[in-house]
């Protein structure tokens, strides 16, 4: 499983255990892509909705399932930023059928 999986994976799992306000009423998949900071420990340092589902409940129950969702696992390395962070795009997908579906 890749990283960004993993981050993914992690996201989706935090969202599950939270109500989804409309998610009833979707009929098509609806997708989020999220910023990620994070530190060489796996620490989040700041998050925010890149790209929106459209629906400002999802987006921000996205958001607070990011950061819910900290730590996480340590990044594999690499590119790291100023302060030590390495930054990460995460796509979450909300599905009619199945609440919360994820894809990195």
């Amino acid at each position: 499983m890749s990283y960004h999986d993993q981050l993914a994976l992690r996201i989706a799992e935090v969202m599950a255990r939270q109500p989804l306000p409309g998610v009833r009423q979707l009929k098509e998949v609806r997708r989020i892509r999220l910023e990620l900071y994070l530190m060489a420990n796996g620490t989040l340092t700041r998050a925010r909705v890149m790209t929106s589902s459209g629906i400002e409940s999802m987006d921000s129950a996205a958001y607070r399932a990011a950061l819910a969702a900290s730590p996480y696992p340590e990044p594999p390395g690499g590119k790291k930023g100023k302060g030590g962070e390495e930054r990460f795009e995460v796509d979450v997908e909300v599905t009619p059928r199945s609440a919360t579906g994820v894809r990195g």
